[in-house]
């Protein structure tokens, strides 16, 4: 059986935090992503010199068999990512309009199907494989202690439960929707979001393809946030990161 570190994406969101996660109770005390505080800090208590970011507690890095945190009976087939085929495409923006773009690579990912249908997911992703274009030097920004310190965060994870499926498209795609948990810079948040994919269970294929957005203070990033800054004027940087994850997995025997 095949090892990985969970610590999985950047994420991503329609909706955030609204319900608890459904998730079985081995995962969440392994993962320990329910022994997150809950924030209750406000702009006007917490506001900051611009560039600096509050101090966050480096938890250790847990290993886990994904194949073991899941009962047999929770799944019959995993679907390994490709990492060479998949990717992260990003986009930000300042006030003044001005956008930013780039790209972050999974390092590993599995998703779980049962009786033909996609059930559960693991992603993690490599922060340190951050790439951009725009003015400024936007790489060095996002990699640095102000954004997500990938120095000292060089991972983030997403785990994806209670998956339904809503329909399909005019392209024959299936149509998801799913409740998740994004840890980023050891910060977990509740997270919804939907998907559109194709399972092929007699050729062990799986492609999907989701596009959504997270709010990046909800993880303690708010450096040039005009919610928690003044006198930013069109330098603020916007709080929404748009993402659009593109994954393609194979079927591997448990």
């Amino acid at each position: 059986m095949r090892k990985i570190i969970v610590i999985a994406i950047l994420g991503t969101i329609l909706i955030s935090g609204c319900t608890m996660l459904k998730l079985p109770e081995v995962i969440k005390q392994k993962l320990n992503f329910d022994n997150q505080p809950a924030s209750t800090s406000s702009p006007e208590s917490d506001a900051e010199p611009a560039g600096q970011d509050e101090e966050q507690s480096m938890e250790p890095i847990i290993e886990i068999t994904p194949l073991n945190i899941f009962s047999r009976d929770d799944y019959h087939f995993v679907y390994e990512v490709d990492t060479a085929n998949s990717r992260v495409e990003w986009t930000g923006r300042r006030a003044n309009g001005e956008a930013y773009s780039g790209t972050v690579k999974l390092k590993e990912g599995q998703v779980f199907v049962k009786n033909d249908e996609l059930i559960n997911a693991l992603f993690v992703v490599d922060m340190t494989s951050i790439e951009g274009s725009g003015s400024g030097n936007i790489v060095d920004l996002a990699n640095g202690k102000d954004f997500f310190d990938v120095d000292k965060y060089p991972k983030a994870d997403l785990i994806v439960n209670n998956v339904e499926t809503t329909g399909k498209n005019s392209g024959g795609e299936t149509i998801y929707k799913a409740d998740g948990k994004l840890k980023i810079k050891d910060v977990s948040r509740e997270i919804g979001l939907a998907a559109r994919g194709k399972l092929d269970t007699e050729a062990g294929t799986f492609q999907a393809e989701a596009e959504m957005s997270i709010d990046r203070t909800e993880w303690g990033i708010r450096y040039g946030s005009g919610r928690y800054f003044d006198n930013l004027g069109g330098q603020a940087i916007d709080d929404m990161i748009e993402l659009k994850i593109s994954i393609d997995a194979k079927k591997v025997e448990p």
